[in-house]
């Protein structure tokens, strides 16, 4: 048995064909007749030898039929999506406004990939909740026994009217504000979600594209 690989050959024999070979070699005393057939057998094993080599060469490795990201890039779009490019980012924190575990920063190496051309649209996700029927977490009914494990042991339980499925909800302000309370423009709307995204009252129906 012969391969190649790599640009490396590799000539291998079976225990049979080596077995088969010795009983050949073994009962041949002249030494003229023993050279004879060395170089013949020498001969015909490079031959078999290269015509292997050629023949494996001929067909492409993984590396060389995978295709490549250049390849891929070439498509730029596929199915309403966008190809990203990838490249080299640098990750982490380098100021005091990070944080510890930000640190240090450091280059990581991002493999190009598919988004979506565009953001998911109302009608797109309302057709995934009625064919899944999911249900979004500001739909859900408040369960004060599940909510209290993410929070501070001995918090106390708020109101019931407080404890209602709902979301924050963007508010403009009039003028600037300190950057450091979020309550200035986020604010907490029982009965927000995404079919009511400024509140109960409020709808989509002109929104759905």
């Amino acid at each position: 048995m012969m391969f190649c690989t790599g640009s490396m050959a590799v000539a291998t024999l079976d225990t049979f064909t080596m077995v088969q070979i010795f009983s050949i070699l073994a009962p041949i005393k002249n030494k003229k007749s023993m050279g004879v057939f060395k170089t013949t057998w020498v001969v015909l094993a490079s031959l078999i030898f290269l015509s292997a080599c050629k023949n494996e060469k001929s067909k492409p490795s993984a590396i060389e039929a995978a295709p490549s990201e250049v390849q891929v890039a070439k498509l730029e779009k596929k199915d309403g999506m966008l190809l990203i490019p990838g490249g080299i980012l640098d990750m982490g924190g380098d100021n005091e406004q990070a944080n510890q575990n930000e640190f240090p920063k450091h280059k990581v190496k991002i493999s190009s990939f598919w988004m979506d051309e565009t953001e998911v649209t109302n009608a797109q996700f309302e057709q995934f909740v009625r064919a899944t029927g999911y249900v979004t977490v500001a739909e859900r009914p408040v369960i004060w026994e599940e909510l209290k494990m993410e929070l501070p042991p001995d918090t106390t339980k708020p109101p019931d009217s407080i404890l209602q499925p709902g979301a924050l909800v963007f508010k403009k302000t009039e003028q600037p504000v300190p950057l450091n309370d979020p309550s200035r423009w986020w604010h907490w709307t029982l009965g927000a979600d995404w079919r009511h995204p400024e509140g109960p009252t409020s709808s989509i129906e002109s929104k759905m594209n």
